[in-house]
């Protein structure tokens, strides 16, 4: 429970928290990108139109890592779904939860992602170390990628493509041809050229 008289810390709040953590935690280079609410897809096998979703903080450093945010306001409802989205396409993956959801994220969190604890009073403590993860999808983690994107990275590894190809069709064919090291190594080399950029 939040202290008496204090409102309980907003997704905001936490996000500048985690973003100190993050800059504490983790090695920081000159092109290193700290990026908010990052939107991705997942393939939907049943459907031409790919699930939407996006992550509360990524950082694009050596690894590509998310962290999903759960305040005190928040709830676990759609924590399932999501962390198999996230697991789809980072290296690694952080959900940093209020204690309110502690033992909900425990038993419904894969092992493979780590748990950051916050309190009221704005600590983050490790609860469960991030591991590297096993499930990342070479076609859900192109969905970062722009379409201008897609095509240079294609055409780099002489992927036969033209431009009237639709962003679903080319993110096939990269699936179908580049492994998820080659495909996750382009796509954090194009996020940390974004900064400050706005897709065309």
């Amino acid at each position: 429970m939040a202290l008496p008289n204090q409102d309980p810390l907003s997704v905001q709040h936490i996000n500048q928290l985690l973003h100190a953590w993050i800059e504490t935690n983790y090695l920081f280079k000159d092109d290193t990108a700290l990026i908010n609410e990052l939107g991705f897809y997942n393939k939907d096998p049943e459907s031409q139109v790919n699930k939407a979703f996006r992550a509360d903080v990524v950082l694009a450093s050596d690894k590509l890592i998310g962290f999903e945010v759960k305040s005190e306001k928040d709830s676990l409802k759609r924590w399932p779904s999501q962390s198999i989205a996230y697991s789809n396409v980072f290296n690694k993956v952080w959900l940093c939860t209020h204690s309110k959801h502690l033992v909900g994220a425990l038993s419904t969190t894969p092992k493979h992602i780590g748990i950051l604890l916050i309190d009221d009073l704005g600590s983050i403590a490790i609860v469960r170390t991030s591991s590297p993860n096993p499930a990342q999808n070479t076609y859900d983690l192109a969905t970062m990628l722009w379409k201008e994107e897609l095509i240079e990275l294609s055409r780099l590894h002489d992927i036969m493509v033209k431009t009237s190809m639709t962003k679903r069709v080319l993110r096939e064919l990269i699936q179908e041809h580049l492994s998820t090291d080659q495909v996750c190594e382009f796509v954090i080399k194009r996020l940390k050229a974004r900064k400050g950029t706005v897709a065309s």
